[in-house]
């Protein structure tokens, strides 16, 4: 057999394996674990116009394997695309999702470009929305938080990999750890998947952290804290916007009719491009 049957051959398996375990877009996954692992451009991994070694190829079957397993196609690269970087992922920190983006653009609405805000993302996780924000604001401090220590260990490794030195981390149980009035901004993806739906979830979902993921009370109990320390963090006038699940938008709007601390000013909720309502926005006076 000759390499350029040994590619072809090696192709066909990994997408006959993929498509058995029920990934659906599975030639363009193989594309993208040839061109990460083996620095192949993307249209000759596509076109199958390049040659690999064999531990090359045991390596490339390895990811396969796992990848077949369900195990998410950015664990096994080890990164995601999000907003203007790739950040690097770990079982310790959720996914990025495109949607989560439609967070940092709402947050950049009401950023000045050359304020001195302070903003802090709840949940932060990876880092991506913090690290995002302050890439785009400079002057602006931003400050992640979260309560697992090893997500924050890859939010630090992906700020030092980005370059920003307008952000930092800190360990804190939501907004626990924050000073009063203390912040005009607090961004936030937290947790609100109800434990309920998790049988109906997509195999993947079950290799990210569960505390990342669930939240008690039909996915809505790490909003409702948000919602109780949000005002208490806050400057007057200052924002959260958070994101929530597709079909919460109604929970949420009572959540906020609801609240009794008396600041808030303004709630709008966002759609997102798909026409879902996905973000609460709320000023407090």
């Amino acid at each position: 057999m000759n390499r350029d049957d040994t590619t072809r051959l090696h192709l066909k398996n990994a997408v006959k394996t993929l498509g058995n375990a029920g990934i659906p877009l599975a030639r363009n996954e193989i594309t993208q674990i040839i061109s990460h692992f083996f620095s192949i451009p993307r249209y000759r991994a596509v076109t199958g116009d390049f040659r690999l070694s064999s531990p090359q190829w045991q390596q490339f079957q390895k990811a396969i394997q796992q990848r077949s397993s369900r195990i998410p196609l950015q664990y096994i690269l080890g990164s995601c695309s999000f907003w203007k970087h790739e950040f690097t992922v770990t079982p310790d920190v959720l996914i990025p999702r495109p949607e989560t983006e439609h967070l940092v653009e709402t947050a950049l609405n009401y950023l000045p470009k050359n304020g001195n805000e302070v903003v802090v993302d709840c949940c932060t996780g990876s880092g991506c929305v913090a690290i995002s924000l302050a890439w785009e604001r400079p002057n602006t401090r931003v400050i992640g938080c979260d309560i697992s220590s090893a997500a924050l260990k890859v939010a630090e490794e992906n700020r030092t990999k980005i370059g920003v030195d307008n952000c930092s981390f800190l360990t804190s149980d939501m907004l626990q750890s924050l000073k009063a009035g203390s912040v005009d901004i607090i961004t936030a993806n937290p947790p609100y998947v109800s434990p309920a739906d998790a049988p109906s979830l997509e195999a993947e979902l079950s290799f990210e952290p569960a505390a990342a993921l669930f939240s008690q009370k039909n996915g809505l109990n790490h909003i409702r804290t948000l919602l109780r320390q949000a005002p208490e963090i806050l400057k007057k006038n200052g924002c959260l916007m958070f994101e929530f699940g597709y079909n919460q938008g109604e929970a949420v709007r009572k959540l906020a009719e609801n609240d009794v601390s008396g600041r808030i000013r303004q709630f709008t909720i966002i759609k997102d491009l798909n026409g879902y309502e996905r973000i609460g926005f709320l000023r407090y006076a």
